[in-house]
Order: C-alpha cells, then sequence, then structure tokens
C-alpha cells in the first residue's frame, strides 16, 4: 500500500525490518532514514547474516510519485564480500533497453517485471543461505 508521506513510509520499512529480525531472519541490521522534505527521503540499511553475508540496501523514495521509490538497490554479497546477486535500477551505457535489472554472480544482467520489495530481497536471501 502506498505511503502518504515520506516519514510513513519510512516508518513501514522500519517496522518491517524490526519484524524480520525479531523472527530471526538476520542477526543485526543497520538503518538510516533521511528526510528531505514531507514527501521525498533517502533510506539506507545492511542486514547481517549467520553466514557472514550481507544484504546493504537503499532506496530514494518521492510518495507523490508513482512508483514512490524512484531510484533502488539491493546489493547481497557473501562473507567474502563477493556479489552474489543486486537489484536496481541505475541507468547504463550502453543502455540495457531496460531499467529494472538483476545483476547475477556469473556477471548477466536480466530484466525484472517490476521492483523487489525489500520483503521479497530478503526472501530470496534467506533461501540462499538457509
Amino acid at each position: 500500500m502506498p505511503a502518504p508521506t515520506f516519514a510513513e513510509y519510512s516508518t513501514m520499512a522500519a517496522n518491517i525490518l524490526q519484524a524480520l529480525h525479531l523472527v530471526r531472519q538476520f542477526d543485526r541490521y543497520e538503518f538510516q532514514s533521511d528526510q528531505r522534505s514531507l514527501h521525498r527521503g533517502f533510506l539506507q540499511g545492511v542486514l547481517w547474516f549467520a553466514d557472514g553475508s550481507e544484504l546493504h540496501w537503499r532506496e530514494f523514495v518521492d510518495t507523490n510519485a508513482s512508483p514512490q521509490r524512484s531510484m533502488y538497490a539491493y546489493h547481497f554479497q557473501n562473507a567474502d564480500k563477493h556479489c552474489l546477486f543486486r537489484y536496481d535500477n541505475a541507468s547504463h551505457r550502453p543502455s540495457l533497453g531496460f531499467s529494472d535489472h538483476k545483476h547475477c554472480t556469473d556477471g548477466s544482467i536480466l530484466p525484472v517485471q517490476r521492483p523487489p520489495t525489500l520483503e521479497e530481497v530478503v526472501s530470496e536471501v534467506l533461501s540462499i543461505v538457509r
């Protein structure tokens, strides 16, 4: 459900992280929220998992826009700091021909139908670390 203000979007993200942490989906996490106006702001964080892997994520949000996340990146790396996958919507040169995409371990870049949510990315990570 879209949030009417950035503060509400940020609170929803914080609540999701707290709930996932309470049910021991990851060992610890860091979360930062930088509100820049009533509707805009930047969220970022890191989730640390029991096997030493880490999920680094960031989102730039404008709750007046559709979609509300105008920029996102979810970067999952193993304990040796090697990227296992990354979702983002960053522009590439030359152009990929699509915005939302996934970088895979083998170096391939695949289009995604829709940007994943933080919860969906955590679920994907858990399917790897368990």
